[in-house]
């Protein structure tokens, strides 16, 4: 019932498919050994308690990486100058490599700056 849910939300941060595959089992099987102190208070609840796991399995694997790509600003400069739609192939070429880039540059932020990146943009 949640795992479509709780594969969405890490893909929603910014996680690959098989990341976020790996994540979600990871999440059910902290949950599963999480259960017996688990106290039903609402129906609501066993919603908010599991993503609340994901939430903190999410930010335990972003402490244990602790890579962070740092890319100077100028990198960018080139895609921040460029038209939206890049009619040209060779245009296009570059704007997708340099949306790549930036796409890892956004993966290895601290967590608390990559989802605030997300959910602005």
């Amino acid at each position: 019932r949640y795992v479509a849910r709780i594969y969405s939300f890490f893909i929603h941060r910014g996680n690959s498919q098989e990341r976020a595959e790996d994540l979600t089992s990871a999440t059910f099987f902290n949950a599963l050994k999480a259960f017996p102190r688990f106290t039903m208070k609402h129906d609501y609840s066993f919603a908010g308690w599991i993503f609340r796991i994901a939430k903190n399995q999410s930010i335990n694997i972003s402490r244990q990486e602790k890579r962070h790509l740092q890319l100077p600003l100028t990198e960018f400069e080139p895609y921040l100058m460029m038209p939206r739609r890049a009619s040209d192939p060779l245009d296009q070429i570059i704007r997708s490599e340099q949306i790549d880039r930036l796409r890892l540059a956004v993966l290895n932020l601290p967590s608390p700056q990559k989802t605030a990146i997300l959910l602005r943009f």
